[in-house]
């Protein structure tokens, strides 16, 4: 009976193979900081993150208390910024807020109208500089070519952010879109929430992907195109699919 239920299962089970030219993401961040100022310097400097090319763990070991305290000080257990973190990085991939209205402004008021998100982030192997403020009405700015060590001391000029929208539209959207013959609905500002999904609605329904407390984007509003989307990037949906349905 075992031998049976064995061999019932792997036939059920899907053979992923891994593509042997693909020697990294189509969208990895190598590097985040977090500063005061577009400056050099170690004081500008509030939190330097390095990321991998590959599984990344976002970890604060726990308090030694049974209470929780989530406007403790300290950088362990909860409210150590794990959630604000993951936020920031869907924030400089064009998502419009890292945060609700509050803390936002709670955050501009704390850093006097200044501070910036810049980060190192790698789409199809071309590394782009992404800088967008954290705080203050600075506009956000991307950099084809450059490093975050770079654009600091001036050796790179400050380019446009749709560029680098763009070239996550041709690399990551455009397979996905052909086969669906360039449907709306699996552009990038479709696919990022689920992408970078909500850890309030990891326990809902697989179609939950933003919390309405986080006040965040979320343009797919039907189940149905939720569905499609999920598909059409796991290879299980196609053009034919879409015609007949409609």
């Amino acid at each position: 009976m075992k031998e049976q239920q064995t061999h019932f299962f792997a036939k059920l089970g899907r053979i992923i193979k891994p593509d042997a030219k693909r020697e990294e993401p189509l969208l990895w961040f190598r590097e985040v900081r977090i500063l005061r100022k577009l400056e050099v310097g170690e004081t500008n400097e509030i939190r330097r993150v390095e990321l991998r090319r590959g599984f990344n763990i976002v970890w604060a070991e726990p308090e030694d208390t049974e209470e929780v305290e989530l406007y403790g000080d300290g950088l362990s257990g909860h409210a150590s910024g794990k959630t604000l973190f993951c936020r920031t990085l869907r924030y400089l991939l064009g998502e419009p807020n890292y945060g609700p209205t509050a803390l936002e402004k709670a955050v501009d008021e704390k850093f006097n109208h200044e501070l910036w998100a810049v980060a190192e982030v790698f789409v199809e192997r071309q590394v782009w500089l992404v800088a967008r403020p954290l705080a203050g009405a600075s506009h956000r700015f991307a950099i084809k070519g450059a490093t975050i060590d770079e654009m600091l001391t001036g050796k790179a000029a400050h380019g446009d952010f749709n560029d680098f929208l763009a070239a996550i539209e041709d690399s990551v959207c455009t397979p996905v879109s052909e086969a669906t013959e360039a449907n709306e609905q699996f552009r990038w500002r479709y696919l990022l929430p689920w992408l970078a999904r909500d850890q309030e609605c990891r326990f809902s329904s697989l179609t939950e992907w933003r919390s309405s407390m986080a006040e965040s984007d979320n343009p797919l509003t039907s189940v149905a195109a939720q569905q499609e989307l999920m598909k059409a990037v796991l290879g299980l949906l196609d053009a034919k699919e879409l015609e007949l349905r409609g």
